[in-house]
C-alpha cells in the first residue's frame, strides 16, 4: 500500500490523495486522511476537510449524505474501483470534480482500506446579487454555448437568426452584470449548476438528435413536421412515398391537400396547433384522393420545439398520416421464429389478412383448398388461436412496421390492390 501511495504522489497532476479506512461497520464513521494537496486546493470544495477528518462529519450533512457517503459503501461491497463525476452545491460554493476511489484488499479479500483520487474542476461562489431571474430561452443558449455549439449552430437549433442570438447573449449579460458572455456563463454556473447541461450530454446530444430522426425515418407509420404556415420542416420515408402518391402533396415547400377546401382547413387546424400555449391541441381532418380511393385519415397534433423564424411564430407541428390502402403486416420471417410456423403455414396466415377467407388465400397461394385448411389448422394449434377472426387480431398487433431502406419499402407494409 504505501509503494502504491508513494507512486501516485510523484505523478503530475491537480488532484488530491485521500486514504479511508474502511473497517469501520458504520461508514460514516471511515476515518480518511490527507496524503496530498495540490496548488494551494484544500479539497476540490474550497473547504476545510472535516476536522475529526471521518466521512460522516462533513458541513453539509446532504451533500455527505447523497454523494460522500455511497460511492464508499459501493465501493467496500463491490471490490471494484468506482469512477465518478460530480456536480455539486455545498454550503456557499458550487463545484465541478472528478473522483477515482481503489480498493485495497486485505489478505481475506475484503475491502479494508481505499484511495480516493479528487481532480478539481472548478470550485466557484454562489452569485450573491443576482436577482433577475433569466428566461427559458435564455437559459437555453446558456447551456447550448456551455456545451459547445457556435452562435451559428445555436440560430439553427432554435430556428432563429444569428442577430437574434447576438441580441439574447447580450440581454443575459446585462442582467447577470457579467463583464462578456464567457463570464455570464460563470455566473449561470455558480447560480445553480443544475441549471447548465453535464458536457457529457453535450457530446451525446448530436447524436441523439441524429439517431431519434433516423429511428423516426425507419418507422412505416408516416409523419410531416411543419411549422404554423405548413411549409415542411421534416417528413419521414413513408410520408415522402404517400406524399408522392396523391391525397396530400407539397406546392412550394407547404404542404396541401389536393381539395382547396380541405387544404384551408388542415391549414387552420395547423396555425391552432402551433398557436396552443397549453400544447394539448389535438386535430383531425382528411385529405381525399381520386375517386375508387379512400381518404388519408390526418392527425395533427403539437410538438414541444418552437421555430420562431421568418415572420412565422409558434410550435412545430406534427402531422401523422393513416393510409387505409397501406396495412401494417408482420413479416413472414417473424412469424416463422415467434410461432414456429413453417414458411408455407407463414404465407398462409399472411393471405388470411389479406384476402376473404380460405378459399381466396388457397387461389393466391396457388394452392387447394384442403391444403389451405390443412394449414390453417396447424397455424390455430401453434398460434394458440380458435378462429380466423382471433388470428387477425393477434397478427395485426404483432407489427413493427419498420422502414427497409434496401428495399425502398416498409417491412411487413403491403398495399392494398
Amino acid at each position: 500500500m504505501m509503494q502504491l501511495i508513494l507512486e501516485l504522489q510523484q505523478i503530475d497532476g491537480s488532484f488530491n490523495i485521500l486514504a479511508i479506512d474502511m473497517r469501520p461497520d458504520d461508514p460514516a464513521q471511515f476515518p480518511l486522511e490527507v496524503l496530498r494537496k495540490t496548488f494551494g486546493v484544500r479539497n476540490p470544495l474550497g473547504m476545510s476537510y472535516p476536522a475529526n477528518k471521518t466521512l460522516g462529519s462533513y458541513p453539509d450533512q446532504d451533500f455527505q449524505r447523497r454523494l460522500v457517503i455511497p460511492p464508499y459503501v459501493q465501493v467496500k461491497e463491490s471490490g471494484e474501483v468506482k469512477i465518478s463525476s460530480v456536480n455539486a452545491r455545498v454550503l456557499d460554493k458550487v463545484a465541478a470534480y472528478d473522483r477515482m476511489i481503489l480498493p485495497l484488499k486485505a489478505t481475506g479479500g475484503q475491502v479494508e482500506y481505499a484511495l480516493s483520487l479528487v481532480n478539481m474542476r472548478f470550485s466557484l461562489p454562489v452569485a450573491k446579487a443576482m436577482a433577475t431571474t433569466l428566461t427559458a430561452q435564455e437559459r437555453t443558449v446558456i447551456r447550448l454555448l456551455y456545451n459547445g455549439f457556435s452562435n451559428c449552430e445555436v440560430a439553427t437549433k432554435l430556428c432563429r437568426s444569428e442577430r437574434e442570438i447576438d441580441e439574447i447573449l447580450g440581454t443575459i449579460v446585462r442582467k447577470l452584470d457579467a463583464r462578456n458572455i464567457v463570464h455570464a456563463i460563470a455566473l449561470a454556473m455558480a447560480r445553480d449548476i443544475a441549471e447548465v447541461t453535464p458536457l457529457s450530454s453535450a457530446l451525446a446530444r448530436p447524436f441523439s438528435e441524429r439517431l431519434l430522426a433516423d429511428l423516426l425515418g425507419r418507422q412505416a407509420a408516416a409523419v410531416v413536421a411543419v411549422d404554423a404556415n405548413a411549409r415542411l420542416l421534416f417528413a419521414n420515408r413513408a410520408a415522402e412515398v404517400i406524399l408522392a402518391d396523391g391525397g396530400l402533396s407539397l406546392q412550394r415547400g407547404i404542404l396541401q391537400a389536393e381539395a382547396v377546401p380541405e387544404t384551408t382547413a388542415l391549414h387552420e387546424q395547423i396555425a391552432d396547433c402551433a398557436m396552443d400555449v397549453f400544447g394539448t391541441c389535438a386535430r383531425y381532418a382528411v385529405a381525399t384522393r381520386s375517386p375508387g380511393r379512400p381518404p388519408l385519415s390526418l392527425l395533427v397534433t403539437q410538438l414541444p420545439d418552437r421555430c420562431d423564424q421568418a415572420g412565422v411564430a409558434g410550435h412545430a407541428v406534427a402531422v401523422f398520416i393513416a393510409d387505409p390502402e397501406r396495412m401494417q403486416y408482420p413479416a413472414s420471417a417473424q412469424l416463422q421464429r415467434q410461432f414456429g410456423l413453417t414458411r408455407a403455414e407463414a404465407a398462409m396466415a399472411l393471405e388470411i389478412l389479406k384476402t376473404e377467407g380460405v378459399s381466396a388465400a388457397a387461389e393466391r397461394l396457388g394452392i387447394t383448398v384442403g391444403t389451405a385448411k390443412s394449414h390453417l389448422v396447424r397455424i390455430f394449434d401453434k398460434t394458440n388461436t380458435r378462429r380466423q377472426a382471433e388470428l387477425v387480431r393477434l397478427l395485426l398487433g404483432m407489427s413493427h412496421g419498420i422502414w427497409e431502406e434496401s428495399g425502398k419499402r416498409a417491412v411487413g407494409i403491403k398495399k392494398r390492390a
